[in-house]
C-alpha cells in the first residue's frame, strides 16, 4: 500500500521511524504528501521534532538524562513548546 493511502496512526509511526533510520525516497515522498494534506499529522510531526530536539538538547547539557529523571523545569519547557504549536494553527 502506498504511504499516502495510510491512516494517520500509521503515518505517525512512519514519521517516528524515519527520525531514527533511513527511509526510502518513495516512502518519504508519501509521508510528506500525507502531511501536506493532513493538518493533524503535520502538527504531530512538528511536535515529535520539538520533543526530540528538546530531549537532545537536555542530553547534550547533562549527558545523563532519562525521561523519569527529567526535571520539572524541562517538562514545563516541553509542555510550553507543544502548547505554543497548538495555538499557532
Amino acid at each position: 500500500m502506498k504511504p499516502w493511502f495510510l491512516n494517520c496512526n500509521r503515518i505517525s509511526e512512519l514519521v517516528s521511524e524515519s527520525m531514527d533510520s533511513d527511509t526510502g525516497f518513495t516512502r518519504r515522498i508519501g509521508i510528506k504528501f500525507h502531511i501536506i494534506m493532513c493538518r493533524y499529522c503535520a502538527r504531530n510531526e512538528k511536535q515529535l521534532h520539538t520533543i526530540r530536539d528538546t530531549i537532545k538538547k537536555s542530553v547534550d547539557e547533562s549527558n545523563d538524562v532519562s525521561l523519569q529523571a527529567m526535571s520539572d523545569q524541562k517538562k514545563w519547557q516541553i509542555k510550553k513548546l507543544l502548547n505554543k504549536d497548538d495555538c499557532n494553527e
